[in-house]
């Protein structure tokens, strides 16, 4: 199963752009409904409910975070840098 669910996460990413990234103050993405940011181990950290294709992460320390991204039945969740 876990074979699967790389494939699946494998195949999303190449048709996803999420820039630049590292990123220091604007992190760009397809547009989404729901923007969730979220630390490594799944803690929210700031929720955006508005669409948009990008967002000010410049109130995040620097380190990884995940970025989860809803519009309409896509859900998809990518790791990001923040310098």
């Amino acid at each position: 199963m876990e074979d699967d669910e790389t494939t699946a996460l494998s195949n999303l990413t190449k048709d996803f752009k999420l820039y630049p990234n590292p990123c220091e103050n604007t992190l760009h993405f397809q547009e989404a409904e729901v923007i969730n940011i979220l630390s490594l181990e799944g803690t929210l950290i700031r929720s955006f409910k508005a669409k948009l294709s990008a967002i000010d992460v410049s109130f995040l320390s620097r380190g990884y975070y995940l970025i989860e991204l809803k519009q309409g039945a896509e859900h998809k969740v990518y790791k990001f840098f923040k310098k």
